[in-house]
């Protein structure tokens, strides 16, 4: 299957690949940097904070030493923050929160911002998004909405219908496949979702059957497969996408665990290269690494 009028990555030249950070599970930021760095990876994405956008929780890059030394460390190796993950937004979150997320963000040179939903009313959420993405632009910034099974945007068809009712520019779907796969979201949703409200994609891959809902968090933060080591309909997947669209490895794989990050990293950037490289219908992609 594929998106009609816009040529899929098969036989397309595929932009850089991003490493998110749940890929090394219990690396800080600057460690995921170097990390991406030895697997010739150009670009990462980030946590800064907690899941309400004024919790540092354990990731405390707001400013101060550690922010320094991750910008420190972007500007040895030369690798770049793409996204900054992950904050909730609830029927109750003060908007004026993520002036500080923005703020960090834009200090990194992120491109996205990037939200999961707490609130049950689409409606409310479309017009909150709308605001949100409009302060976000004014820093530069996108925002990108990701549909979790055990939120309250639960499918890519209601994300899909929050976009759209927000009506605004610089806002989008992130899409993890794992999610795409465990919400039952189909691949005609996908190819009936405009280009430009698409955000970026996380790649993985994932056992056929899906672990109880109550186990899906756990699977989504430490059972995660390499491409091509799954069942999940990767080709047709990727063949619906825009050729254009960003990439992220999104691979925290158990095989891997308490291996040093380095290693992981450079095992799934190599798994996720060769997986694409592999890819049916002449497909050759020119994967930009670092220098």
């Amino acid at each position: 299957m594929q998106r009609v009028g816009k040529k899929g990555h098969h036989g397309r030249d595929m932009p850089s690949l991003s490493l998110g950070y749940l890929s090394l599970p219990g690396a800080n930021a600057t460690q995921l940097v170097h990390a991406a760095h030895a697997a010739g990876l150009h670009r990462i994405g980030v946590r800064i904070g907690g899941r309400q956008p004024d919790d540092a929780g354990d990731w405390p890059v707001a400013g101060g030493t550690a922010l320094q030394s991750l910008r420190l460390a972007m500007d040895a190796t030369g690798v770049a923050v793409m996204n900054v993950s992950a904050h909730y937004l609830g029927a109750a979150t003060p908007l004026a929160s993520y002036g500080s997320v923005f703020d960090t963000a834009a200090k990194l040179g992120a491109r996205f911002v990037c939200l999961s939903s707490y609130d049950p009313e689409e409606a409310r959420l479309s017009e909150r998004l709308a605001q949100l993405t409009q302060t976000a632009r004014s820093y530069g910034l996108a925002l990108a909405l990701e549909f979790v099974p055990y939120s309250a945007t639960r499918t890519l068809d209601a994300a899909a219908r929050v976009i759209a009712a927000a009506g605004i520019t610089g806002l989008g779907v992130l899409l993890d496949l794992l999610h795409f796969m465990r919400s039952g979201s189909s691949l005609e949703s996908l190819l009936a979702l405009p280009a430009t409200h698409l955000a970026f994609v996380q790649l993985c891959d994932g056992a056929r059957q899906a672990p109880p809902q109550e186990k899906l968090s756990e699977e989504a933060r430490g059972g995660r497969l390499y491409p091509g080591e799954g069942a999940f309909p990767l080709h047709d997947i990727l063949a619906a996408l825009p050729a254009d669209v960003p990439l992220e490895i999104e691979v925290p794989h158990a095989r891997m665990a308490g291996r040093p990050f380095d290693e992981q990293a450079i095992a799934a950037a190599a798994a996720v290269q060769s997986f694409l490289r592999a890819l049916p219908s002449g497909a050759s992609f020119k994967l930009e690494v670092a220098a």
